[in-house]
């Protein structure tokens, strides 16, 4: 018996001296395979799969103002000085600048569907929450217009206008104007102008939402239409150009859907960080 347990063991040997093992992968393009004798270490990365559908709008601002949705809806700057700068990932010309004075605008129909709902998602680091001795207190992040003065819009405030009243103080508002003389707003208190933040605004027929950083800060109730026509966009100041209401700081990935993207798609977006 200890002779027989000798030889297996001398066997044994040999063979792990004398072969490999090799492991296969199967994927949809074939099948690979590796040495498991060059596999230094394993591991698993999920790939994020960010919104497309209803996707109307899509500026990644990586170094140009192409639309690189289906929609092509191309911006056209106004104003003072656009500069492209770092984006939020350390990417060089990934982002761009708004200096406080200009905006970016495509006045073609957007195509929102009537009585239907929509999204604005953008990534902002703001300068500034307000505009020094101006009577109108709002600096625009993003607005998205409509006839009539309808609209949807992301600002930056430090002011304590809106429906309901807003507390005094630097915050991030949702707004709509679902017709003339309405407006409901939606908030979020922050005095950050230091770190990159995801801001959501979202419209349905019976409320507008404000989502930051993945997480629903607000919603506010709408009593009312609806409904929306678009008449176009314009991102860093409103659609007349009112220099009271630019934008100051960076902006980057700037979506607009023409519905209401769910609680996981938001997500999905702010983990693209």
């Amino acid at each position: 018996m200890k002779r027989l347990i000798q030889v297996l063991m001398i066997l044994s040997l040999s063979y792990s001296l004398f072969s490999q093992t090799k492991m296969f992968i199967s994927t949809t393009s074939g099948t690979d395979s590796v040495w498991l004798s060059d596999v230094k270490s394993i591991y698993f990365k999920t790939y994020l799969t960010l919104p497309t559908d209803s996707l109307v709008a899509y500026y990644p601002f990586n170094g140009t103002l192409q639309d690189s949705s289906s929609k092509k809806r191309n911006l056209t700057f106004q104003g003072g000085t656009l500069t492209y700068t770092t984006d939020r990932k350390g990417n060089s010309n990934g982002a761009v600048f708004m200096d406080g004075s200009s905006r970016l605008y495509n006045n073609s129909s957007i195509g929102l569907k009537s009585n239907g709902d929509a999204t604005i998602s953008a990534w902002i680091l703001p300068a500034r929450y307000s505009v020094s001795g101006s009577n109108d207190r709002y600096t625009s992040i993003a607005i998205y217009d409509f006839s009539n003065e309808r609209s949807i819009r992301l600002w930056t405030d430090s002011s304590g206008l809106g429906f309901p009243s807003l507390p005094i103080g630097n915050k991030l508002i949702a707004e709509t104007l679902p017709t003339s003389g309405q407006q409901y707003d939606a908030y979020y208190l922050t005095n950050n102008t230091t770190t990159w933040m995801h801001a959501v605004s979202i419209i349905r027929s019976d409320s507008i939402e404000i989502w930051i950083n993945g997480i629903k800060q607000q919603s506010t109730k709408i009593n009312g239409s609806g409904s929306y026509f678009s008449d176009g966009m314009s991102i860093g100041g409103n659609n007349s150009g009112n220099s009271s209401q630019h934008y100051k700081g960076k902006i980057d990935d700037v979506r607009f859907y023409s519905r209401a993207l769910s609680p996981a798609e938001i997500l999905a977006l702010y983990n693209d960080w």
